[in-house]
Formats: structure tokens, C-alpha cells, sequence
């Protein structure tokens, strides 16, 4: 196995900049404090509002602005407490309530698998079966050429930390300041209590709410629309973090050829409040004849674990039927065009579009039928492995700080995952 410490750029948070080490997880932060404007510190009596939408923006730093539809009020407020006194007027608005993205961040494991380990590995446990043969028909088909495993003593949640961490650097926050903590997985550390729950408690974030989001590659689109909800119904609420993070690696068998998709990661996102509109809608498709095809089938209320289950593997990950490709295929290009129709925007408005990272070939499938260029999508996968819950908000992050999403950019985020569920959201950046 190879080392990984190269260190990554992660996305901007109020007119700067993150850098920090991947698999050690410091963060060095770049940032402009005279540009930043928290706008979500404000004191829950400041935010008073008539006639609000449900709109949200991405990476946002504007003031406070906006009409007085309804006659004069003096709005006087001052920043939370929990970073100091300091009045500040907002002015004689009355003030719309959008969510924003103020800082992302990531975490990558430091074990490092080749396609040709994972082809020794296959050639040990079933001798004579051409894995080589195998797996290189699995690269070319998806484009993957490794992938990346956490310690075999570690949990879920300990990538999710990792993550929420940097995302919290990003933002300038301390973990206390969050109020609510929203996780994507369909790898939870435990089938009960919900993975949130541990996170919560390792980044004392002791202040926050939680709940997890269990629809799998659809998690992180499905956990931002809900974050964005939250945001701007919730008044008090300033500041949510949302994650998405995987760990199937560990709950695979290892005479599982599947084991060639599974990477390990986690990424995360702040989300905070904002007068300007950026979120424009999200989109949802389901289809639960297909709940069989692909899961962990013993061990939930279906079948109990038992000595008989867990030693036949069905407390393991199984790949049991193959899904037709117009699943993705077709159900893609469906969330999209929902989400322009519904945002009020056209296809070749789009600017980036990322979609779950499971095979470039249905990518490539997908931009075509969308009539966009491979240059307005992004993909990870092919050093990263299928990082399931993790990988939207992964390739989401990687495309920022590689420069590819630009201020003003339209884009979609795509999630498909198992069951199946798929879920799509629209964003303006700032």
C-alpha cells in the first residue's frame, strides 16, 4: 500500500480559503474576516419575518437586504453571544430567510487499495477464478482504479468527524455554535442509535439537534433540501451541519467482487442563513420493487441477527439482482429536468452537474442524453473508489477547490441509491 498525504485545498468560506492534509486531518485556514458577514449569529428576535421563501443559496457572504412590503419596523440586532457582543443594525427591511453553504470539508482514509492488490486479494481467497480478468473489466466499465479503506477499528462516525471538522474550519465556527446535525449513511455505526448521535458527541457539538438520513447515495441532496427547510422555518435555527459519509468496506465480504466499487470518505457542509435567494428546488423519484436487488438483509426487524445469518453473510452487504441501466440512465436525466422546470431554469443554464460516483460510463450516458458537455460534470471515482453517501459532497468539494464551480454557477447535485431512492437539488453559487 501506497502513503497518501498529499494535501488538498477545500472550498472557499466567505471570500477565502481552506487547505488542509486529507488523512491527518489539520486545516489551514485563509480567510478575508473583513468579508464574512454571519448573518445567521443574529439573535432570534431580530428575526421576525413576513412572507419568507423556502429558497437557499450556496456559499453565500452578501449583507443583509430586501424590501419593506410591510410598512416601517426598526430592526436592531446584535451577533450571538457565543462570539462576542457587538451590535448590528440591519435596517429598516423586512427580511427574507434564505439557507446558505458557508464552508465545506472532507476526509479521505490513509489505506490505500490498487486495483491490483484487490486483484491479489481476490486470487487469494478464490484461487484460479482470472480476478485480474475481473477486475479490469470493472475499471473499464467504471473507470475506477482504487480506493481508499479507514483502520478496521474504526466507525463511520469516525469519518464523519473528520469531515465535520474541516467543514467547520471552513466556516470559522466552533462545533458549539451548530444547532443541528443532519447525516447521510447507509453504513451507520450502529442499527440503533442513529450515527448523528455519536458524531454529535465527538465534535462537541453540544448545542445540536440530530437525525440521520438513511437513503443512501441520495442521502447528501436529501440532507441539504432538508437542512434548507429547517433553516428557513426555523427562525432560531443559524447553523446546520450536514455530512455524508461511508463505510462499506467493512461490511462487505471479502469474497465479494462488489468489494471492487466500496471506498471509504465522508464530506460535510455548513449551511447557515442568508437574505439572498440561491437554492432554487430540489426533486425526488423512488422505486421500491427494487429493494431486494441490493442491501444488508439480516440484522433489522426483517430477520434478527442470528448465528445462522451472520454466518451465511447475510449480515454483509450482497449484491443479489442487477438493476436495469435505464435506472439511472433514465432516472437522472428525470431529476434534472424536474429540478429545471421547477427552478426556472434551462439545461444549458446548468454550468456543473454532479451525480453519484459509481460508473463514468452512466455519466457519460446521462450528459449526453442531456444534451451537456462532459465538461460540465465532475467525477472522482477513478482515484477515490464509490464513496456511496460521501461521494456527491465529495466531488462537490473537489470540483470547487479545483476551480471548476464558479461565483454565479449553476448547479445540480444527484444522488441514487440503493432501494432505489434518487434525489436531485439546484443551486446558484454566489
Amino acid at each position: 500500500m501506497e502513503d497518501f498525504s498529499t494535501v488538498l485545498t477545500m472550498g472557499v468560506a466567505c471570500g477565502g480559503a481552506t487547505s488542509f492534509d486529507s488523512h491527518t486531518g489539520e486545516a489551514h485556514i485563509h480567510r478575508r474576516p473583513a468579508d464574512c458577514n454571519h448573518l445567521g449569529r443574529a439573535k432570534d428576535s431580530a428575526w421576525r419575518m413576513q412572507n419568507h421563501q423556502s429558497i437557499a443559496r450556496v456559499c453565500g457572504t452578501g449583507g443583509l437586504s430586501g424590501s419593506n412590503r410591510t410598512g416601517k419596523q426598526d430592526w436592531q440586532t446584535e451577533l450571538d453571544n457565543r462570539t462576542g457582543q457587538q451590535d448590528y443594525a440591519m435596517g429598516e427591511y423586512d427580511v427574507e430567510r434564505y439557507a446558505t453553504i458557508v464552508g465545506t470539508g472532507m476526509y479521505l482514509p490513509e489505506i490505500e487499495v490498487s486495483n491490483a492488490s484487490l486483484a491479489e486479494h481476490f486470487e487469494k481467497v478464490m484461487p484460479g477464478a482470472g480476478m485480474d480478468v475481473v477486475i479490469g473489466k470493472f475499471e473499464a466499465a467504471t473507470g475506477i482504479r482504487r480506493r481508499w479503506y479507514a483502520p478496521r477499528d474504526w466507525a463511520t462516525s469516525d469519518l464523519a468527524v473528520r469531515a465535520g471538522r474541516q467543514a467547520l474550519h471552513a466556516a470559522g465556527l466552533d462545533p458549539r455554535d451548530i444547532d443541528l446535525i443532519i447525516l447521510g449513511t447507509d453504513s451507520p455505526d450502529y442499527i440503533t442509535p442513529a450515527t448523528s448521535v455519536v458524531v454529535q458527541y465527538e465534535l462537541g457539538a453540544r448545542n445540536a439537534g440530530t437525525y440521520d438520513v438513511g437513503c443512501a447515495c441520495a442521502s447528501f441532496p436529501t440532507a441539504v433540501a432538508a437542512a434548507a427547510g429547517q433553516l428557513v422555518t426555523n427562525t432560531w435555527m443559524k447553523y446546520v451541519l450536514v455530512i455524508g459519509a461511508y463505510m462499506m468496506s467493512k461490511l462487505a465480504a471479502h469474497d465479494d467482487v462488489t468489494r471492487f466499487y466500496y471506498g471509504d470518505g465522508a464530506g460535510a457542509a455548513v449551511m447557515t442563513v442568508d437574505t439572498k435567494p440561491g437554492f432554487l428546488t430540489a426533486s425526488y423519484n423512488a422505486d421500491g420493487s427494487y429493494h431486494r436487488n441490493w442491501g444488508i438483509y439480516s440484522g433489522g426487524t426483517f430477520e434478527p441477527a442470528t448465528c445462522e445469518s451472520v454466518q451465511a453473510g447475510r449480515t454483509q452487504v450482497r449484491f443479489v439482482d442487477k438493476y436495469p441501466p435505464e435506472v439511472n440512465h433514465e432516472g437522472w436525466p428525470k431529476i434534472v429536468r424536474h429540478l429545471a422546470k421547477r427552478g426556472g431554469f434551462q439545461l444549458d443554464d446548468i454550468d456543473m452537474a454532479i451525480f453519484t460516483q459509481v460508473r463514468l460510463a452512466s455519466i457519460r450516458v446521462v450528459m449526453e442524453d442531456l444534451g451537456l458537455p462532459l465538461e460540465k460534470t465532475h467525477w472522482i471515482m477513478e482515484d477515490w473508489g464509490y464513496t456511496g453517501s460521501a461521494c456527491v459532497p465529495m466531488a462537490l468539494d473537489d470540483a470547487v477547490r479545483k476551480g471548476r464551480i464558479h461565483s454565479g454557477d449553476l448547479v445540480v447535485l444527484v444522488g441514487s441509491g440503493v432501494g432505489y431512492n434518487q434525489a436531485g437539488v439546484a443551486l446558484r453559487m454566489p
